[in-house]
């Protein structure tokens, strides 16, 4: 979802600035030069057209909801993740296992340097999704294709939190924070 949003959200900041533009370099050529004869466009005065009030009060709501959708997309950009879950609580026949989750995303995080080459260094935290639990790993990797390591590392923190918990993965957000290249001297 977010990457449609940032999508969305450039898409409408283009248009956007191209038209306040228009906008502006009309109004600079009209204060300059004032012989100038530079009408509005026929939907624009379409929209405005004495007698016809519904039309600009269409229009205004139409800008109105892509602002709202613009700002609602925005939120969802910008908000920091909830905090990571602290305890696991595993309940069982007489009674309930609860584990921290910092060894837990400990185990997590060194199950994915040990199974991917590329990953030098990983911090993984682990949120609550209901039955299921999201995971955020934040690596340091040497290049590498990462779309296509991606399904691999879901898969190594899915069997591993499976195999510590029992619990079942919902999502797994890969942020690289470094790329670690090897300098060898050569160009």
């Amino acid at each position: 979802m977010t990457r449609l949003a940032r999508t969305v959200l450039i898409v409408v900041g283009v248009v956007a600035i191209a038209v306040a533009g228009a906008v502006a370099a009309r109004q600079i050529v009209l204060a300059a030069v004032p012989d100038v004869s530079w009408p509005l466009p026929s939907w624009w005065q379409w929209v405005v057209e004495p007698g016809h009030p519904w039309r600009a009060g269409v229009a205004a709501a139409c800008a109105g909801l892509v602002a709202l959708v613009c700002l609602v997309l925005a939120a969802r950009v910008v908000r920091r993740p909830a905090p990571g879950i602290k305890r696991i609580d595993l309940a069982g026949e007489g009674g309930t296992t609860t584990i921290e989750a910092g060894p837990v995303d400990r185990y997590l995080s060194r199950a994915l340097t040990r199974h991917a080459a590329e990953i030098e260094q990983a911090r993984v935290t682990l949120y609550e999704d209901g039955e299921r639990y999201d995971a955020l790993a934040v690596v340091s990797a040497r290049p590498c294709d990462l779309a296509r390591l991606h399904p691999r590392l879901l898969q190594v923190v899915s069997d591993d939190l499976r195999r510590a918990t029992g619990k079942e993965i919902g999502w797994l957000e890969i942020e690289v924070d470094r790329f670690i290249l090897d300098d060898r001297g050569d160009s």
